[in-house]
């Protein structure tokens, strides 16, 4: 692989041995970065779909009623509830974004 095709930044992050070249090992290393960060991405969006189909917007505003949450807990023969969760629902039982993923990560 030649250079010319690397931002500059990462080139330095890439050559660990200086050698201006990129070894099998060290491209090995930007294919799994590269994947770690698509799979961030994906989590995310999967994140977000799932915030979205249980009463969020997609702006992550808004929330997921907890009521809901335990509805799907029983459902599934989970037993765990808010306390268990470390869950603070807002004054209307909304869990928040961040909480969410929090909960889904």
């Amino acid at each position: 692989m030649t250079w010319d095709v690397l931002p500059e930044a990462a080139k330095f992050q890439v050559d660990e041995d200086g050698s201006n070249e990129i070894h099998f090992a060290e491209f090995l290393k930007i294919i799994e970065a590269h994947k770690a960060n698509n799979n961030k991405d994906e989590d995310e969006t999967d994140t977000l779909e799932a915030f979205v189909a249980l009463g969020g917007a997609p702006d992550k505003t808004g929330g997921v009623p907890m009521a809901k949450l335990s509805l799907l807990t029983e459902e599934f023969g989970l037993e765990v509830g808010a306390a268990d969760l470390a869950l603070k629902p807002s004054e209307d039982g909304l869990i928040d974004y961040a909480q969410f993923r929090t909960l889904m990560s």
